[in-house]
């Protein structure tokens, strides 16, 4: 694939972190004071703790128990004195964690087990202490709601596992229908392939699963672009719902192009707009979250005012200690937001950390109380998604304040005397994901580093053409594709192939607007919109590592 490679990723291993909607959710605290990072053991007793998993596969049905092996070793024995505490929790916490305790004279090595009941990661967390050693160790695995074994599931498999082609070269794809684990043999499976999931068919095949057994189409593309296969089969015993499901492969993604138009005064806008805010005296408001500080990290809830007399809001996790600490700024995924901190066991590490909020009030803790919030916005912005929001100019869209709201954020970072005046860290997926790439460009002399996970809304127009003139006008200035024009730092992205939400395409036209040559991308050619624990884990070495900080 020629100078392709440069944007591979080596493999990484699976678990880590958990990392759902955008936002990191681990919960490590650890007991006495905060340091950075962990002190090794002595070398005559290495410390270390193994977590694993009762499956290789870390893959479990909703309500199916897992159960953790725990062993720890000092100096390459098993360790026969000393304490281990181990937290169980879905999706990292900070909520419903079930913590326990062991002694290691006692049960070694150690078995914990619990299970949850809904698509989430479940998360095990081992913190041993032997004599004046320290380790820690965790591991990840993946729940999701059981098959429905009545409807029949389709699979679509490219004739390359990499799922990457050059212009003109033929993809063949292969598909397969099963029920109960075996062949279908009823109804009638219609393929068809288009420039990413376009109107206009390149090719067209229906098979009659009665007496066809090889379920095949062809084609190509003579243009740096993704080519979708769509599968729907019909049968009569599905009662008017048919299956469908979708694929994509890539040709010559290194040059995808955005189709979005950068406007002639986007700079100008955002210079002037970036301006403005600035020039406003700043007021910050911390409120300090007394049920989460501890001995590690103090918490506060956070706001700052942005344009308009508006605010935004967030959550900062200050380490305890004279420091200086890197920084972490980290932002959600769509939704209603978060009314508690996003992250704990990076500001335990030793880091300080932001976790900003899109929506322009203080998000309530209470799920269903967010919720309400935020359908009440809506109402009052009459628009069902407050992305649509101000959409009809660049200066009332919902985004214009957040943006400048966010930006002076990064600026009180910078300010405090406890931040070590060289790591300061974007991160985000989907939503999270633009505001990572936007802000990065917005503010490439101040970020070291970024890791964007699925962005969303980049190349606004290539995946919006029925949108009307106006919005597409608006989008011009947020688009991702084109702040990424101005990103100065290393960065990381992550696209899936079959991610409806935020199209490879659309996300190929940002990675390849970025001017540095060590910019990195995880490509996941099977994966659809969401998480998986080879990204998650990526995420959080790469958070880590421009951190400057290990667990």
């Amino acid at each position: 694939m020629g100078n392709l490679n440069q944007i591979y990723l080596p493999h990484p291993r699976a678990g880590g972190m958990g990392i759902r909607g955008g936002l990191i959710m681990a919960l490590v605290l650890l007991d006495g004071c905060c340091r950075r990072p962990v002190p090794p053991c002595p070398a005559e007793t290495p410390l270390a703790v193994r977590v694993t998993e009762d499956r290789p596969q870390a893959r479990y049905l909703n309500r199916e128990k897992a159960t953790f092996t725990i062993e720890v070793t000092a100096g390459g024995r098993r360790a026969t004195r000393g304490e281990v505490d181990v937290w169980l929790s879905r999706d990292g916490g900070p909520e419903n964690i079930e913590k326990k305790r062991f002694d290691l004279s006692v049960q070694s090595p150690i078995q914990v087990a619990g299970a949850v009941d809904e698509p989430a990661f479940f998360l095990c967390q081992a913190w041993a202490k032997v004599d004046r050693a320290q380790a820690y160790g965790e591991k990840m695995v993946w729940y999701r709601a059981p098959t429905d074994l009545a409807p029949a599931t389709i699979e679509l498999t490219p004739d390359r596992p990499e799922a990457l082609y050059r212009l003109g070269e033929p993809v063949l794809f292969s598909a397969r229908v099963l029920q109960h684990g075996k062949p279908v043999t009823d109804g009638r499976l219609e393929l068809r392939l288009s420039r990413e999931g376009g109107p206009d068919s390149i090719a067209k095949e229906s098979f009659d699963l009665a007496c066809d057994r090889t379920l095949k189409i062809s084609g190509t593309l003579h243009e740096a672009s993704f080519l979708h296969c769509q599968a729907r089969l019909t049968r009569e015993s599905d009662k008017g719902h048919p299956v469908s499901t979708w694929i994509s492969v890539g040709y010559d993604v290194e040059r995808i192009v955005p189709e979005t138009v950068m406007p002639k005064d986007f700079e100008v806008f955002w210079h002037e707009t970036l301006a403005k805010a600035r020039s406003l005296p700043e007021d910050v408001e911390l409120e300090k979250i007394e049920e989460l500080s501890n001995a590690k990290a103090t918490y506060y809830r956070f706001s700052i005012n942005t344009l308009n007399q508006e605010r935004v809001y967030g959550f900062l996790g200050i380490p305890c200690g004279p420091g200086p600490f890197p920084a972490l700024v980290f932002y959600p995924g769509w939704g209603t937001g978060s009314g508690l901190p996003g992250d704990l066991s990076i500001t335990a590490c030793g880091a300080i950390t932001l976790m900003m909020n899109v929506h322009k009030y203080p998000v309530a803790g209470s799920p269903a109380e967010a919720k309400k919030q935020l359908e009440k916005y809506n109402a009052q912005q009459h628009v069902s998604n407050y992305v649509q929001a101000g959409i009809s100019s660049r200066e009332t869209f919902h985004f214009h304040s957040v943006f400048a709201g966010f930006c002076r954020a990064l600026d009180y970072i910078r300010a405090r005397d406890d931040w070590d005046r060289k790591h300061l860290v974007l991160f985000g997926g989907s939503q999270g994901g633009f505001l990572t790439l936007s802000i990065a460009g917005l503010c490439a002399d101040r970020v070291s580093s970024a890791i964007a996970s699925v962005p969303y809304l980049c190349d606004y127009r290539r995946s919006h053409r029925e949108s009307d003139r106006t919005a597409l006008d608006t989008m011009a200035y947020y688009d991702p594709a084109n702040f990424a024009r101005f990103i100065r730092c290393p960065i990381q992205l992550s696209v899936a192939f079959a991610d409806g939400s935020c199209p490879p395409a659309t996300v190929f036209s940002a990675y390849n607007a970025i001017p540095r040559q060590d910019k990195q991308i995880m490509m996941e050619p099977r994966d659809a919109h969401g998480t998986t624990p080879d990204r998650q884990a990526m995420e959080r070495d790469c958070i880590l590592r421009g951190l400057g900080l290990r667990w």
